[in-house]
């Protein structure tokens, strides 16, 4: 058999590849990841600006614009927050820049999926950014309030 008869026998094997296998794999490894990404992203979690709660964990008057002064934060979870503690940050925002300007840790029980963190005073007017994370850091709600 020559040279050119082998290269054009290669070919020939090259082209009918049946690619309906591959595709079918590549379909069922995307669809895994669309499925687990869905898993996951069902554990919402909620941060609310509100003037107080209630006692069965309600916001009372929420909203996103307060006067100056306090603001009580509540953080809702569809599922516990499996973490012995909370740590809520607070940003300024100005010129499109963050400075941070508290940070406050909160003892919780692991298996609590609702936190409340009372009048937090906010003594001057503008934009703040509240970033609500875990204690491994894992940011699990935030949220944008304005002071007027």
């Amino acid at each position: 058999m020559s040279m050119d008869a082998i290269k054009h026998r290669t070919k020939e094997k090259k082209s009918s590849v049946n690619w309906r296998p591959r595709i079918i794999r590549i379909f069922l490894v995307g669809l895994c990841f669309y499925i687990a990404a869905i898993f996951f992203m069902n554990d919402k979690t909620n941060l609310i600006f509100c003037e107080k709660v209630d006692g069965k964990f309600n916001a009372v008057n929420s909203a996103d614009t307060f006067p100056v002064g306090n603001v009580t934060l509540l953080v809702k979870s569809s599922s516990a927050f499996k973490t012995s503690r909370l740590l809520f940050s607070t940003y300024k925002i100005e010129q499109g820049t963050e400075q941070l300007i508290d940070r406050l840790p909160i003892g919780i029980n692991p298996e609590w999926n609702v936190c409340v963190n009372p009048g937090v005073p906010f003594f001057e007017k503008g934009k703040y950014k509240i970033v609500v994370s875990k204690k491994d850091k894992a940011v699990i709600a935030e949220g944008i309030v304005k002071i007027r």
